[in-house]
């Protein structure tokens, strides 16, 4: 399929694997769009010039972390006065949760995209590629005469395997020369812990809070990644990685049967996020055969009282 006239440009941060810009360009390259992705902090000048050589339909940016919002709202303003005038969108969790403060702080921007952006964005990108209504889009957010309107939002998708693998950067290294990659088994959580958001980012749109990929395509990722890229660490970015699932234990036992399958084994190390609850010895163990080499545990609290 051949690219469009025009790429879709999404500055992001780009320090580590950005798996959220990483499935939407996936998305986009599967439509025919060409996608790419500048690091937000490189120098405004360089962006400014990158943008006007390449003269893009949308510019899309990545407002994960609140921290970076005021920087993003130098940038989004510079590229503005710097004669960029194609249109402008955001997206990530401060942008999906507060689309009017946003908004209100960079008028600049033409519109939001909210929460999980796989389906919304390439909507929207096929809108402004044909100079269609945009604004029918579910799932986004505008101003329109000095009012913020909140489109119908689009329930998540259920199965998350419908997704292209994610597109990624080079590879970075680990340690000794071992390659490192983000990946993750799964988007969202069931549990509703007070100093947490992922419950009201993933509850508003509706659908299951959690979804859980196949182990046999999580699996087939990471062969790919280890055989195209020569990566050996893998490091889930899933709040909580499923070693409990409804079905108990049952996916991590077909996910480490899978690694094997796959002649994985004794090859790859990879890191998990999970909950002191979810510890099983012997669960941890074969995990540790096939691969496991760091949980990172929640304990907010020594003891149950602490947690009140």
């Amino acid at each position: 399929m051949r690219p469009y006239s025009h790429p879709v440009i999404l500055i992001a941060f780009g320090e580590e694997d950005n798996l959220g810009v990483g499935y939407l360009m996936s998305v986009l390259s599967g439509a025919g769009f060409e996608a790419r992705m500048v690091d937000f902090r490189y120098d405004h000048e360089e962006i400014l010039d990158n943008l006007k050589r390449q003269a893009p339909l949308v510019v899309g940016f990545s407002v994960v972390f609140e921290v970076y919002i005021n920087e993003f709202v130098k940038l989004i303003r510079y590229l503005r006065n710097g004669g960029i005038n194609c249109h402008f969108t955001a997206g990530g969790s401060f942008a999906s949760l507060r689309p009017e403060e946003l908004l209100d702080l960079v008028p600049e921007l033409d519109s939001i995209v909210r929460f999980e952006g796989e389906d919304t964005f390439l909507e929207l990108v096929n809108c402004l590629n044909k100079e269609t209504d945009w604004r029918a889009v579910r799932s986004i957010a505008f101003k329109i005469n000095n009012r913020i309107v909140r489109t119908p939002l689009r329930p998540l998708e259920k199965d998350l395997d419908r997704f292209a693998f994610p597109a990624r950067r080079p590879l970075s290294d680990f340690a000794y020369g071992k390659k490192v990659a983000s990946i993750i088994a799964g988007r969202g959580c069931i549990h509703d812990c007070s100093f947490c958001n992922t419950r009201e980012f993933y509850g508003a749109p509706g659908g299951p809070l959690k979804r859980i990929r196949r182990p046999d395509m999580v699996v087939s990722e990471m062969e790919q990644l280890c055989r195209e890229k020569g990566c050996a660490i893998f490091l889930f970015q899933d709040d909580d990685f499923p070693v409990k699932t409804a079905g108990n234990n049952y996916w991590i036992k077909s996910f480490c049967k899978e690694l094997e399958r796959k002649g994985l084994e004794g090859k790859i190390l990879w890191k998990i996020n999970c909950r002191p609850d979810e510890i099983d010895t012997d669960i941890f163990g074969m995990m540790k055969r096939h691969g496991l080499f760091l949980v990172f545990i929640g304990l907010e609290d020594g003891t149950d009282a602490g947690l009140t």
